[in-house]
């Protein structure tokens, strides 16, 4: 072997020393790469596997820290724009991370949190006191984000649902009172009032603007409503006198046809009592001439005068009963003479004229 070294030329012996160690230098930096690169592969895997096992507890805190309770259904007192920056960074950094079912249901849970923060701070700003809605308030997020909790966190959507619908519904009543105050208006300045406002509207008005919470708002519709109310007072006073006048002008009419008809009547019964005196006239004279059976020139009764019994003349004398014929030799002077009604005439005779008989007078 040593007799083959010594053929070789010392050129010759240098190249085949260097590519000797060469050999031996790249089989021994192969094998340092291979171990090298499988302990930073292992130091790699604990990195991850600690850095996941850090992520996995930061999660548990800050759930623990954003909850009032086991429950998960209200936010820690505590929770601020601080607590929620933190959980934002802390998912935010976890999107590299593998997760497994711990991790991913709190950072569910972490992501709840935030939407209910986001709702309750919505909802917190648009009030202005307890039970009163600040004017111009607004829901931008909280409606939509709080329908995603209403399965799963069902407590907190009936608390804060209730608020929502308090916010929605003062609002309404606060724009439908202010468009009701507007309409009775000429312009924007509320100053000129329409000229065919009503009553009606006014009142539709003020109903509305009673009924608000917010103190300042409905101070300010209510004095704007105080001169549309006194140009209602005017017109309606200006119709009152009209009225008034109209009524005092029908009243005379109704009083002139009164009378008028009064005056017509008067004069019908006028004519009517005129006619039933001429009717009773004519039945006056219709009996006149008729005397009873002692004429105007006997000699009338108790030595009266002819002249007097002229004056009985029209009247009818009712015809007197035939008297008892004085019985035979009678001596009783009771059946004198003298009694004109004895049997005889008024004018002395002795005995009914002929044909008046029981039974065949003329009357």
């Amino acid at each position: 072997m040593t007799k083959f070294f010594e053929k070789w030329s010392k050129k010759q012996k240098i190249w085949v020393g260097t590519t000797c160690a060469a050999g031996i230098l790249l089989f021994g930096g192969v094998v340092l790469a291979d171990s090298l690169s499988t302990k930073q592969a292992e130091a790699k895997v604990e990195q991850k596997a600690s850095n996941q096992a850090s992520y996995k507890k930061s999660l548990s805190k800050l759930v623990e820290e954003s909850y009032a309770e086991s429950t998960l259904e209200a936010l820690s007192e505590k929770f601020d724009d601080k607590q929620s920056k933190k959980i934002k960074n802390a998912l935010l950094d976890g999107k590299k991370e593998e997760k497994d079912k711990e991790i991913k249901e709190n950072e569910a849970q972490l992501t709840y949190a935030l939407n209910m923060y986001t709702v309750t701070s919505e909802l917190d700003k648009a009030f202005e006191s307890e039970g009163v809605v600040k004017e111009g308030a607004s829901l931008n997020e909280s409606k939509d984000l709080l329908e995603t909790l209403k399965s799963d966190k069902v407590k907190f959507y009936e608390k804060e649902q209730k608020r929502v619908e308090e916010v929605t519904t003062q609002l309404a009543l606060m724009e439908e009172a202010k468009k009701l105050t507007s309409d009775l208006f000429a312009d924007n300045t509320k100053q000129a009032v329409k000229e065919d406002v009503s009553r009606e509207a006014y009142t539709a008005a003020v109903a509305k603007v009673e009924a608000l919470k917010q103190e300042k708002l409905k101070t300010d519709l209510l004095a704007s409503l105080a001169v549309v109310d006194a140009k209602l007072a005017e017109k309606e006073q200006v119709a009152a006198v009209e009225a008034e006048k109209v009524a005092q002008e029908t009243a005379a009419v109704e009083a002139a046809a009164q009378k008028e008809q009064a005056a017509q009547a008067q004069a019908q019964q006028a004519q009517s009592g005129n006619a039933n005196n001429s009717a009773n006239n004519g039945d006056s004279s219709s009996n006149t001439g008729y005397t009873d059976n002692n004429s105007s020139n006997s000699t009338p009764q108790n030595g009266g005068s002819p002249q007097e019994n002229n004056n009985n003349e029209g009247i009818v004398e009712q015809p007197t009963s035939p008297q008892p014929t004085p019985p035979a030799g009678g001596g009783d002077t009771s059946w004198s003479n003298d009694n004109p009604n004895s049997g005889g005439t008024s004018n002395g005779g002795t005995g009914l004229p002929p044909g008046t008989e029981i039974g065949n007078t003329p009357w």
